[in-house]
């Protein structure tokens, strides 16, 4: 049966529409749909099957590898296989435009190929199934078009249902009595489905809703409104050998810590979380980083390039101050992304289509392409991260200096043990550092909660009840009896313990700069370098200072993955991120540009002239290929004659196998018909009105003798 027409050009024009590719959807319709109207034709055989199938596949693997060269995400795996109807569009143009209406079913499997050869050169004759690839299309292009942008839209879930019933309407062969069964069936089960849809999207809706501003995407391992630490974790903590940045230091020293995110709201569950000032919400703080000189640039300032970028103020000329420290960086980012940098950053030289900060220094970028590329300056003259947060409304203390009500018992305890009430700030923070390098150790296994619960059902079991107290808490656990945790644990009770002795504290994540390639100079950033400390403000010189009081074998325990296996992943992602620095450069850009268009230009050509060279033009093409397909009354008969005189054996023609019914029906009779079934089947000229209608009459007889 012969696809019906303009059915696959609807598809495409519908897939096209929801990838966002019309003009792509629009041009494959009219080349599928073009074999009604053009008489151009190709005698494809098995080769050709098998190399239109290579070049889908080779350009399947090309563009898996270039999307996964610019970092995979579920956004990329779904834009993949968005345009799966591209990619097949080779196997599709030998089917529409072939002789044949079928094509072997081994074109898909090289190991069935190679056996089918194998078996012809031991003299078998192996036969290959075949199937119509139109079909298989449309189906694959309704299916894929789910994956497009717009499949949100209500009008996909209308344009796939009118395609669906259009074509079961067009290629069921029922009768209109079923048929219109089948609509009814079809009505119900779109209003069914609609329905269903509805009922899902608005639940998510709801969902989304109840989830407000404190959602954000899995991507993210760090968050800028909230850490989750693994304070109350049990248990042990495993952190990845996965490069995350690395870092050149071009002048001056290397800085110790990057941080990434800032918080300055702890919650005795065990989670920080930024507050801004000002009454303001987390995503309206964010204010985008000053682009020094843009303005002089006028209209001409390119789009694509890289900028100076500041959180302070800046005179054109004083953002690239050589003086001053400095670092390259390049790591693979994401949308959103927070950027591991200097507390006292003073300028970033980076190419991104958006650099944001917000009161409290967490820079999160919009980026132009999946790895970055960076020079930053940093210990300039002054901090990204502000000044402390005065008093807002009814407080009594700055948010800064803010102690959950459950820890002030314990925290005054501490602090008034080791009297570093009043004394000046480089006191406290060596006296600090000394008690918790003394009493505490570090560790990756972490049992607090385990110690907790245990106290309380020791408590139960000898009838001892009482009221939770602030001894009670995961910190006040770390700190008294204890004392031994992760670096989080460290981080959160010094910004708490330099809260209560009278500081503005904040508690920071980000990575601790401490592996070195001698040989390179290129520092490396790993998940086991992930570290949070403290940082605390200095009223003398009004700046924010770095305390990280985890005792310094941390480093030793981090340790992680090790041996080949690493370096030649190391090796791996070195390289890829190379390649695309190198690749989105502007400077490289239409070298790249230019070298893909000849290839491309030169494959295209190439196939062009090897069709043009074996086309097949003029009344011919188009009169082989209906006589090929032409049905008449006599094979609408077949199913009749297999119950009268069985199945015709393969290999016998049909006319020899209708012969078998001559004891039934009249010998002249049935000459006659099978000489009418010959000429209107194989005759390449126009078939007559008088000989079908003929040839029908005597099937009616024929049916009526048997």
């Amino acid at each position: 049966m012969r696809f019906p027409r303009m059915l696959l050009g609807a598809a495409l024009i519908f897939w096209g529409w929801m990838v966002e590719l019309p003009l792509a959807g629009l041009a494959l319709a009219f080349l599928f749909e073009g074999p009604h109207w053009l008489n151009l034709r190709w005698d494809f055989g098995e080769k050709a099957y098998v190399r239109a199938w290579s070049l889908s596949v080779t350009a399947m693997l090309l563009t898996a590898f270039v999307l996964w060269m610019n970092g995979v995400e579920p956004e990329t795996v779904r834009e993949f296989v968005s345009w799966m109807p591209l990619f097949l569009m080779s196997v599709q143009f030998t089917q529409a435009y072939g002789f044949a209406h079928t094509i072997p079913l081994n074109t898909f499997s090289y190991f069935s190929r190679k056996k089918m050869a194998l078996d012809r050169e031991l003299g078998m004759n192996p036969v290959s199934q075949r199937i119509p690839f139109t079909p298989v299309y449309f189906v694959t292009t309704l299916l894929f078009s789910a994956a497009g942008r717009n499949a949100y839209d209500a009008f996909f879930f209308i344009g796939l249902l009118v395609l669906t019933a259009w074509c079961l309407w067009v290629c069921s062969q029922l009768r209109m009595r079923q048929k219109r069964r089948l609509l009814v069936g079809l009505v119900l089960m779109s209003s069914l489905a609609a329905t269903t849809q509805w009922g899902l999207l608005r639940a998510h809706e709801l969902l989304m809703n109840q989830g407000g501003g404190d959602r954000m995407s899995s991507s993210q391992s760090t968050q800028w409104h909230r850490s989750n630490t693994n304070i109350g974790h049990v248990g042990k903590i495993k952190q990845s050998s996965e490069i995350f940045w690395r870092l050149w230091h071009e002048n001056g020293p290397a800085p110790d810590l990057l941080m990434t995110a800032s918080y300055n709201q702890y919650f005795p569950s065990g989670h920080w979380r930024y507050e801004p000032p000002d009454g303001n919400s987390q995503e309206m703080d964010f204010k985008g980083l000053a682009a020094v000189g843009r303005a002089d640039r006028g209209e001409n300032a390119a789009d694509d390039e890289k900028l100076y970028r500041t959180t302070g103020e800046l005179s054109v000329g004083q953002e690239d101050r050589w003086d001053l420290p400095r670092f390259r960086m390049v790591g693979a980012v994401k949308t959103d992304s927070l950027l591991p940098l200097p507390g006292s950053l003073y300028s970033l030289y980076v190419n991104a289509q958006e650099l944001e900060y917000n009161s409290i220094g967490s820079v999160r970028i919009t980026p132009r392409h999946a790895v970055v590329e960076a020079v930053a300056r940093w210990d300039g003259d002054f901090d990204r991260d502000g000044v402390p947060f005065e008093r807002q409304g009814r407080d009594t203390e700055s948010i800064d200096r803010n102690i959950p009500r459950q820890e002030r018992e314990v925290l005054r305890e501490v602090v008034d043990q080791l009297g570093i009430r009043g004394i000046p700030l480089d006191e406290k923070i060596a006296a600090l550092r000394l008690y918790f390098y003394r009493n505490f150790r570090y560790s990756t296994y972490l049992r607090i909660q385990n110690r907790l619960n245990e106290k309380w059902q020791a408590e139960q079991k000898s009838d001892r009840y009482r009221t939770m107290t602030g001894r009670d808490s995961l910190l006040a656990q770390f700190l008294l009896e204890e004392k031994s945790g992760h670096c989080e644990y460290f981080a959160t009770a010094t910004t708490l313990l330099l809260r209560e002795s009278g500081e503005n504290a904040r508690y920071c994540v980000g990575f601790s700069v401490q592996e070195r390639n001698p040989k390179t100079g290129e520092y490396v950033l790993r998940g086991t370098h992930a570290h949070a400390w403290c940082r605390v403000w200095n009223a003398a010189t009004r700046r924010w200072i770095n305390v990280d009081t985890t005792p310094p074998s941390w480093i030793q325990t981090e340790v992680g993955m090790s041996g080949w296996r690493r370096d030649f992943l190391d090796a791996w992602q070195r390289m890829r991120e190379n390649f695309t620095i190198w690749r989105t450069q502007p400077e490289n850009k239409a070298m790249v540009i230019t070298t893909l268009s000849v290839l491309g230009v030169a494959v295209a050509a190439w196939v062009i002239y090897r069709l043009w060279q074996t086309r097949t033009r003029g009344p011919h093409a188009t009169q082989r290929k209906s006589w090929q397909r032409r049905m008449t009354p006599l094979l609408e008969l077949e199913r009749w004659l297999v119950k009268k005189i069985g199945p015709r054996p393969p290999g016998m023609p049909y006319s020899q196998w209708v012969k078998k019914i001559d004891p039934l029906v009249d010998a002249q009779l049935l000459t006659e018909a099978i000489s009418l079934h010959n000429q209107l089947r194989y005759d390449p000229a126009e078939p007559t009105a008088e000989a079908e209608n003929r040839l029908r009459e005597i099937c009616g007889m024929v049916r009526k003798r048997g």
